[in-house]
């Protein structure tokens, strides 16, 4: 059996479940292209994935491209953190769109609170410039 697995569900949504690596992402990526949706969007669930590494965001970038190509959008929604932090960090988060938190049924993230000297309106004092010799 394979460690990862695409289920359809009766809305078109993919859910990917178990993990995105090296040794199941070509598996992954053959079999969903025999998934072919006939809707002109196509929303992948990632919320079952167990763990992922810089092979899940290549699939993830390939499956976009496909897209483009067949003119079809995609989106993601619960990207894993691992794979959000691998996006981040080359620089690719900005390519991957992501379902928003009303489409997806989560909460909207919470802004941070803000330190409690700005909320007092107290401010720091300013160092003068050091001259160097």
């Amino acid at each position: 059996m394979s460690k990862t697995d695409i289920r359809v569900d009766a809305g078109g949504v993919w859910h990917v479940v178990g993990e995105l690596s090296f040794e199941t992402v070509p598996e992954l990526f053959a079999r969903a292209g025999r998934l072919d949706p006939d809707r002109s969007g196509l929303v992948v669930d990632l919320s079952g994935v167990t763990r992922a590494n810089s092979a899940g965001l290549v699939l993830l970038l390939e499956w976009l491209n496909e897209g483009r190509r067949r003119h079809r959008a995609v989106h993601f929604r619960h990207l894993p953190d691992s794979l959000r932090n691998i996006a981040r960090v080359s620089n690719a988060i900005d390519l991957l769109p992501l379902a928003s938190a009303e489409e997806t049924g989560a909460a909207a993230p919470q802004k941070a609170a803000m330190p409690a000297q700005k909320k007092a309106g107290v401010r720091r004092k300013k160092r003068k410039p050091r001259r160097w010799r």
